[in-house]
């Protein structure tokens, strides 16, 4: 019989009331850890703002550019601004606790609110009764 999967959590913690919660994030063009390219893709670190009302993984094209990705398709976006045409990618992440997110769809955004590159859906962590919060991708330093 095999063992259980290990479960791996992280905590993050705020002075006071946070109006954000913001963690680094290791992200990277998508790959198969078991059969890795070579050279394998390099993971980049940027902040992530998890966002547990978010249905839809973005980045902006900015961040798209810095990680070198290949648009892997499109779709129709919603979003505060209309809808509009949106480019897909497909990447890999490294959570805060070291836990690997293999094949993760982002799609790109023109610029969201704050600084940031972008919102993860509710997806990230897989179904839950009450999902966790996710991220979005930043540069900003």
């Amino acid at each position: 019989m095999s063992a259980p999967p290990t479960f791996h959590a992280f905590t993050t913690k705020y002075d006071g009331l946070a109006l954000a919660i913001v963690t680094p994030v290791r992200v990277c063009a998508a790959f198969d850890p078991q059969n890795p390219p070579t050279p394998a893709p390099t993971y980049r670190e940027f902040l992530a703002l998890w966002d547990t009302g978010a249905t839809n993984s973005l980045i902006t094209a900015q961040t798209a550019r810095t990680l070198d990705l290949v648009p892997t398709g499109s779709r129709i976006m919603n979003h505060a601004g209309g809808t509009g045409p949106a480019s897909t990618y497909m990447v890999n992440m490294m959570l805060p606790n070291n836990v690997g997110v293999i094949g993760v769809q982002v799609s790109e955004c023109h610029g969201v609110a704050g600084g940031f590159e972008g919102i993860r859906d509710s997806h990230l962590l897989g179904p839950a009764a009450n999902p966790a919060p996710q991220p979005a991708i930043s540069d900003a330093r």
